[in-house]
């Protein structure tokens, strides 16, 4: 059993012990010393006599810094591959700044001002030519012949039962503007009762030309006889055809005069002599009965027309009446 410990121990001090072969081809590692002369001394590692590594934190007054390490000379393989440093070269011409040289950088300045055309007059050849994006369509301006037949057709149809004095005109066509059978009407009367007539003439179609027709002998003439004791002999025309916005303004959609499709009253002449103005009128502190006269006239119209426009309505007809035969009913 003795003998049996002996062995192990024996072979246990071998692996502990250096191996003297091994540190005769393998010297002991130098020793080295990790600090920075600013942040203090640090801890560093010693190897000792055994092979054991022992650490061992320096005292400030013993700290010193590592020294640089020894230059090694580059194999001759390697020193044929390294080039030697060049300044880059600027291609002249481009502007660009030359090294080694200063250059002086340019202030920003003001644009100067474009004289604007308002200020001068300008020449011919100076004046801008617009060009459009796309090229525009050329404006229509003729109705095909089925249309211009059907909408004679229905005008007769319209006109049978009124006694008119009116005078066909030829088609009229601007894109969207005009009707293929308008009519230039100068007075206009039931069968029944003596004509009225319309001073200017009017360029209307014929729909609302038998409209006004009939509104002139059912509402217009009793209300006439009932206010202020005559009848209506003429009614000033303020406005027929014409080919524009609402209002005039390019915003607003196409007006139902660009349709010749509405009408505008400014006033009335009577048989007995008597002038009513809508825009003197209207107010019932200059005259009662000629006020009253009109508002009957103005709630008259609404139940014959689809729009009716007066003097309350807006500023832009305190003076007329506006009769059209539009899509939605107003009555103001």
């Amino acid at each position: 059993m003795k003998r049996l410990v002996l062995i192990v121990t024996f072979f246990l001090s071998l692996l502990f012990l250096p191996d003297p072969l091994c540190a005769q081809d393998h010297p002991p590692l130098p020793v080295l010393k990790h600090g920075n002369p600013q942040n203090g001394p640090k801890s560093y590692k010693k190897t000792t006599k055994q092979g054991f590594v022992k650490r061992i934190k320096p005292n400030k007054s013993t700290f010193q810094s590592s020294k640089p390490l020894p230059e090694v000379d580059l194999p001759q393989a390697w020193k044929a591959k390294q080039k030697p440093f060049q300044k880059p070269k600027v291609k002249k011409g481009l502007g660009g700044p030359v090294l080694g040289k200063s250059v002086k950088i340019p202030l920003p300045q003001k644009r100067p001002e474009k004289s604007s055309p308002d200020k001068r007059i300008l020449d011919e050849k100076e004046k801008p030519t617009l060009k459009a994006a796309m090229p525009l369509p050329p404006p229509l301006t003729k109705w095909s012949k089925k249309e211009i037949l059907s909408a004679r057709k229905k005008c007769q149809s319209l006109l049978k039962n009124i006694d008119v004095t009116v005078k066909p005109i030829k088609p009229i066509r601007f894109n969207a503007c005009g009707t293929p059978a308008p009519l230039k009407v100068s007075a206009v009367s039931a069968v029944l009762s003596k004509k009225v007539s319309i001073s200017p003439p009017a360029t209307l179609n014929c729909a609302i030309t038998a409209r006004l027709a009939k509104w002139i002998e059912t509402k217009l003439q009793p209300l006439a006889a009932k206010h202020l004791s005559s009848r209506v002999k003429m009614i000033h025309n303020a406005a027929s055809y014409s080919c524009r916005n609402r209002y005039n303004n390019p915003n607003k959609k196409l007006s139902e005069h660009a349709l010749a499709n509405a009408f505008d009253i400014a006033g009335f002449t009577l048989e007995n002599g008597q002038i009513v103005s809508v825009l003197k009128h209207w107010p019932e502190e200059v005259g009662q009965e000629k006020s009253a006269f009109l508002k009957a006239v103005h709630q008259s119209a609404c139940k014959s027309f689809v729009v009716v426009l007066g003097p309350e309505a807006n500023e832009a007809h305190k003076n007329h009446f506006h009769f059209d035969l539009g899509r939605y009913p107003v009555c103001e």
